[in-house]
């Protein structure tokens, strides 16, 4: 058997639900992420703009030596929630990803066996690095040519089965292996490589997002996500964006529910991803009554902590405000005169809100 047949199917038996191979070579979106940085639209995502010659030349990973990625994909297919529920603006509303413990933790878990299964495979030294969102390697170019998906006028991985409600990581190697998406223009067989897909002429995603951060098909705004306000985005949210993450607490799902590809997608393996129902819309009013201890105990093991007590509490008050009932008066006043600005001024905010719908 073929190393890289061999190597894809060790990693589906370690459980990932998608694996792909793809040779390194300079990005072909090179210079448009060289001017996306140039325009700040990265916004405060600072990690990005490091290292950027690395990241548009993963060659140069490895010291030099990388030559393959080893990409994995892992299904966190969601859990459906009534229109209903969603709607509901007394709740707040969690992507869809972080409703799952930290796929982060989950997944280097399984990318070390894949790699300790490797070595025993090839029965030679070799290097390697594994990525999941935190190298400086354009992942969804790299998933792109390895074949297990392509990328979407959302700017996000689909896969034709899976839809794209699934996390990618790379083992970046110096292994000379055989790229996956090269069997569709050859004579070499390989199973499993995902079918080829397009977004055609839909524009779901661009419609529906609330912030019109979608400028155009395939390019981003960060400045202008809700997931970027809520999560990446340190400092004040600002005034204007407010009313339109509506009850948006931690990222948002918005141009992948309105996806097409995501209607009928094929069930992932989940076989070591664990789901929170207590996550899918948490009460705002519960949410508002959360210490930093509570806060801790609610959302251990999940991504949620990465914006700790102050962000989360951030992104309520702005929820709350948008809910705008008078019920949270109470809670929303205990923050007015807190010790953190951030706070009182998403606070008064809020409440100014309240008032103006009452």
């Amino acid at each position: 058997m073929e190393l890289s047949e061999k190597i894809k199917e060790i990693g589906m038996d370690v459980g990932f639900d998608l694996v792909g191979i793809a040779k390194l070579d300079q990005s072909k979106y090179k210079e448009q992420v060289k001017n996306w940085v140039k325009d700040n639209k990265h916004g405060e995502m600072h990690w990005y703009a490091k290292n950027l010659d690395r990241r548009v030349n993963p060659k140069k990973n490895l010291y030099g030596k990388a030559i393959s990625a080893i990409t994995v994909g892992l299904s966190y297919r969601p859990i459906e929630i009534s229109e209903e529920l969603r709607n509901d603006s007394s709740r707040g509303l969690i992507a869809r990803y972080a409703q799952y413990d930290d796929y982060h933790d989950v997944m280097f878990v399984m990318m070390e066996e894949f790699t300790d299964l490797i070595k025993k495979e090839i029965n030679q030294i070799w290097n390697y690095h594994i990525y999941i969102d935190t190298g400086p390697v354009l992942e969804r170019e790299v998933a792109e040519v390895a074949g297990i998906g392509f990328i979407g006028k959302n700017t996000i991985l689909i896969n034709p089965d899976m839809g794209s409600y699934f996390f990618i990581g790379e083992i970046i190697c110096d292994l000379d292996l055989f790229q996956t998406s090269d069997v569709r223009n050859s004579g070499h067989r390989m199973s499993g490589i995902a079918k080829v897909g397009t977004c055609g002429l839909c524009t779901r995603c661009i419609q529906n997002c609330p912030t019109a951060a979608l400028i155009k098909p395939y390019q981003l705004d960060a400045r202008r996500c809700v997931s970027y306000l809520t999560i990446e985005n340190k400092k004040d949210i600002p005034i204007d964006f407010r009313p339109m993450l509506k009850n948006w607490i931690y990222g948002c799902d918005i141009c992948q529910q309105v996806c097409p590809w995501n209607k009928r997608i094929s069930a992932g393996k989940l076989s070591k991803l664990k789901h929170r129902n207590d996550l899918v819309a948490p009460k705002l009013l519960g949410l508002l009554d959360l210490t930093e201890d509570g806060f801790k105990k609610m959302f251990v093991n999940s991504p949620v902590l990465r914006i700790k007590w102050l962000g989360l509490m951030r992104n309520v008050l702005v929820a709350t405000g948008n809910w705008g009932n008078q019920e949270a008066l109470p809670a929303v006043k205990r923050y007015i005169k807190h010790n953190n600005e951030i706070i009182r001024e998403h606070a008064n905010w809020a409440l100014k809100q309240i008032k103006n719908k009452n």
